[in-house]
């Protein structure tokens, strides 16, 4: 018969017994009777029940705690199956039996302490479980999961308590972690074994306040009591005295600038700051020094300037004189007197390193250098720096007599004779004034002979002996005067010859032969090149008023057919961002006359001529004011003119031709000379025609091929000169085009 059976059949004997009982008291009253029932009874099922009947009556609470201190009997009984169980399995089974709470509780409580011993023993035939794999699972699987709740129950929660914490507080010194113990604190601040741990985690903590991450853990520990726990950590002070204490020792045995800065930061009060100061400024003058941080080492000098601690003496001293030896440095680096001279004032009086002696021979080293340099050199710039640098030299004097015969040398050497004035002016007593003035001299006539010789003229030269008639270079003034004069009178010879005979190329020749003729080097191209413009001149002038027939003639045979279709060779298309029109070379030189109303308002670089269908840029030289509609072009080379026609040969009823183009081809269009008309200064052609058209312009030429006029457009005919006959062509003459002509010849 197992243990369940046997419970329930003593529970039925007990119910008996408590009806006898009861009807054989039912003289006393009635809570009493039950009460004495029950104690006869002494079972908690008993005082359970007149717990039930009479839960009001004075005697409830001796029957609760009798209840209560039977039932546990009957729970310790009931657990004594178990109680020295050394396998968890066995455990479990009972409690499969056994489902009440209590018995549970009990249980779990017993599979925990048989876990610690597995661990604690390193058992190696332990079955795995999620308790007892390391002392860490064991700490996780009993105390902080769902495993074993406390008990709501104030007995199971003393004996709840005294049984699995102590267990745990074992585990976790194990573990040695400190986010083990605040954990159980925070999941357990009601624990009677919280002050225990509480000394636990603190001693971890002490134990490694020697480090920072000992101080970041004392920092968690405090925020734990602070909004976890939320009530004040007792041991607060005395654990910040040990942090400061323990980390003061610990950065200044580490020495490091990072080390001092964080303790100084995190405790500004501690007694030991000072030190701590000191010694991160003692890094601090280090490190200064090595990267030459001319400001901290001043800062750190003016801190502690007064400052009785040794090492602070020691760095302050260090400090100074190194500032001297960068100083020095600099002054050294600089190599100018200047730069030691400033050194030297600056420490005058304080040479903390000695070097003030050291600059004093610098300097003597470099005014002995500068002065053997400015004498090696012997130019006054030298002389002149060497004085600027050095004004008190012992050697001024000497110096001042180099500086004197150098700027002499340099002035004479030149061609400025007003800074050889100025020299002259400086040192009135010189002994190198003689020297001076015959340079001047030099330098006169040397300018004059060069002025008179590039003009050429005798002018200058005359200026020469005017200003210096006992010059040293008087006569070889005078000589330079005959030969110009001789080469003047044969030159103008021969240029009036040329002009008179117009014999171009017997000049020429004779520029080629007598280059050594002054006259004839320098200005033989340029009268050559007049001549021959003059002479062309001449030439339209005197085709112009030439009173030949100039006519093959009377009607359009062959020859004359030939001749125009030569001048027609010299016809060329104009154009322009304005317009177009026709125009012909009247000079070999490339010189165009065509119409003005297309080149007025016409913007640089694109005026343009079409030659043997080829686009020239072409260049405005002269135009004609208006209403005369004329203007002359250039283009760079040579090319075949039209020759001049005399337009008042020209006989009424003669036949006449119109050469214009639209830059394809020229076009031959005849007419009839009508008349002239000269109602101002311009002298008109009047042409009958009702081929030609005006607004592409033309040349109009006689029955020779010689030019007479240049067809203009309608609205640029004088109204004097216009007739009602609408097959009225209106040109300019030759005549009064040849002034424009002309001007473009010779000016060209």
């Amino acid at each position: 018969m197992n243990m369940r059976v046997q419970t329930n059949i003593v529970r039925i004997l007990f119910g008996f017994i408590f009806f006898a009982m009861t009807a054989a008291c039912s003289r006393l009253p009635q809570d009493q009777a039950a009460f004495q029932r029950a104690e006869r009874m002494n079972t908690a099922s008993g005082y359970q029940q007149f717990l039930q009947h009479y839960p009001t009556s004075p005697l409830a609470p001796e029957a609760r705690k009798r209840a209560e201190q039977l039932q546990e009997q009957h729970w310790l009984s009931q657990f004594k199956e178990i109680e020295n169980a050394t396998k968890a399995s066995v455990v479990e089974r009972f409690m499969k039996y056994h489902p009440e709470p209590q018995l549970v509780l009990m249980a779990k409580l017993r599979i925990a302490q048989i876990d610690y011993g597995e661990i604690e023993t390193q058992s190696p035939f332990r079955a795995t479980r999620p308790g007892n794999g390391s002392w860490k699972e064991f700490v996780n699987y009993y105390a902080f999961s769902d495993y074993i709740p406390i008990p709501d129950d104030a007995a199971m929660r003393e004996r709840y308590y005294k049984t699995l914490h102590p267990l745990l507080l074992q585990a976790m010194r194990q573990i040695g972690s400190f986010d083990i113990w605040a954990r159980y604190l925070a999941t357990y601040p009601d624990s009677p074994y919280f002050q225990q741990a509480a000394s636990d985690v603190e001693k971890l903590i002490s134990d490694s306040l020697d480090k920072w991450d000992g101080y970041d853990m004392l920092m968690n520990y405090f925020s734990l009591y602070d909004q976890t726990i939320k009530r004040p950590c007792a041991s607060r002070d005395a654990l910040l005295r040990q942090a400061q204490d323990k980390l003061a020792a610990t950065v200044e045995r580490e020495n490091t600038l990072a080390g001092y800065e964080r303790y100084l930061q995190t405790f500004a009060g501690s007694p030991h700051a000072k030190r701590i100061t000191l010694l991160r400024d003692h890094i601090r003058f280090s490190e200064a020094r090595e990267r030459k941080d001319r400001a901290m080492m001043e800062r750190l000098i003016d801190q502690y300037r007064d400052h009785p601690d040794p090492l602070a003496k020691t760095d302050v001293a260090e400090a100074t004189a190194f500032l001297e030896r960068i100083d020095f440095d600099a002054a050294i680096a600089a190599n100018t007197p200047k730069a030691l001279r400033d050194f030297k004032d600056r420490y005058k009086g304080r040479d903390f390193a000695n070097l003030l002696s050291e600059a004093d021979a610098r300097l003597k080293r470099i005014h002995d250098q500068m002065l053997l340099s400015a004498k090696s050199a012997g130019t006054s710039a030298k002389f002149r720096q060497f004085l600027a640098v050095f004004p008190d030299t012992p050697v001024k004097d000497e110096v001042l007599k180099l500086l004197e015969e150098a700027e002499f040398k340099e002035a004479i050497a030149g061609s400025d004779p007003a800074a050889i004035q100025a020299v002259m002016a400086r040192y009135p007593s010189s002994p190198f004034r003689e020297r001076a003035l015959n340079r001047i001299d030099d330098i006169e006539y040397k300018e004059k002979e060069t002025q008179a010789l590039a003009e050429p003229s005798t002018a200058p030269l005359k200026a020469y002996l005017e200003s210096r008639p006992k010059g040293r270079h008087a006569v070889e003034a005078e000589d330079l005067i005959k030969r110009l004069n001789q080469h003047h009178a044969q030159y103008m010879a021969e240029v009036q010859r040329a002009r008179e005979t117009g014999n171009i190329a017997r000049f020429n020749k004779f520029i080629v032969e007598s280059q050594g003729n002054y006259y004839s080097a320098r200005r033989g191209h340029s009268d050559l090149d007049l001549l021959r413009r003059e002479t062309t001149a001449r030439q339209l002038a005197a085709d112009l008023a030439s009173t030949a027939t100039q006519a093959a003639r009377a009607v359009f045979p062959a020859a004359p057919a030939r001749a125009i279709t030569d001048s027609a060779q010299a016809v060329v298309y104009v154009e322009s961002n304005v317009g177009t029109s026709t125009g012909f070379f009247f000079a070999r030189e490339g010189l165009i006359l065509t119409n003005a109303r297309m080149l007025t308002n016409a913007v640089q670089g694109q005026v343009k001529v079409k030659v043997a269908n080829q686009s020239r840029p072409a260049r405005v030289v002269a135009l004609a004011p208006a209403p005369t509609d004329l203007a002359v072009l250039s283009i760079e080379g040579t090319y075949d003119p039209i020759a001049m026609g005399n337009p008042t040969l020209l006989a009424a009823g003669e036949r006449v031709v119109c050469l214009s183009t639209q830059g394809t081809k020229v076009e031959t269009l005849e007419g009839t000379f009508h008349s002239t008309k000269k109602p101002g200064e311009v002298e008109w052609l009047l042409i009958q025609s009702s081929k030609i058209s005006p607004n592409l312009g033309g040349v109009i030429v006689n029955q020779s091929g010689r030019a007479v006029g240049l067809v203009v457009r309608s609205d640029s005919v004088d109204p004097a000169v216009k007739e009602s006959n609408e097959d009225f062509i209106y040109a300019i003459s030759m005549r009064s085009a040849f002034p424009l002509m002309e001007k473009a010849i010779l000016e060209r």
